[in-house]
């Protein structure tokens, strides 16, 4: 585990999963739909067995460069 998410691990009491959402609830970044949803046709063909993953692919590909390329 990085050091850097050590102290996560320690205020949640040495319970790894209470340490998890610990550092999700401090690190995650919702995106308005609006950013990514002119992409979502295009996540989805690029996806297409997991629904699930096309927001994240569509973000992916809105965070591209000019050529329409992935970000990821």
């Amino acid at each position: 585990m990085s050091q850097s998410r050590l102290p996560h691990l320690r205020l949640a009491g040495g319970n790894l999963l209470n340490a998890h959402l610990v550092l999700r609830e401090e690190e995650a970044l919702v995106v308005p739909e609006a950013v990514y949803s002119e992409h979502l046709e295009r996540a989805a063909c690029r996806v297409p067995r997991d629904p699930d993953d096309i927001p994240t692919v569509a973000l992916a590909l809105a965070l591209g460069d000019d050529q329409g390329r992935c970000a990821i």
